[in-house]
């Protein structure tokens, strides 16, 4: 299993090993790193995709109300619009 990997990707790969290394004691080969990050991408980058994507929804679902608040604190009164016609 031969991937093509950034070099942010590479930096991503030895950080999990050392993780496993460190926190866990257990050495993982390069194969067997391909395996797990090939694994995320598979399984969890989806749900983490989503979940951001959500999170932009409502981010700018607020900003549209808050758009719409001042567009409506600009209207002008009754009283003041008869009085630019009349």
């Amino acid at each position: 299993m031969s991937l093509n990997f950034s070099k942010e990707q590479y930096q991503l790969f030895y950080e999990i090993q050392n993780f496993f290394f460190n926190e866990m004691t257990v050495n993982l080969s390069d194969q067997e790193i391909e395996k797990l990050l090939l694994f995320i991408q598979e399984t969890v980058s989806p749900y983490l995709y989503n979940s951001i994507l959500y999170d932009v929804y409502r981010i700018i679902e607020k900003q549209c109300e808050n758009i719409e608040e001042e567009v409506l604190n600009l209207e002008k009164s009754k009283k003041n619009v008869k009085s630019l016609y009349n």
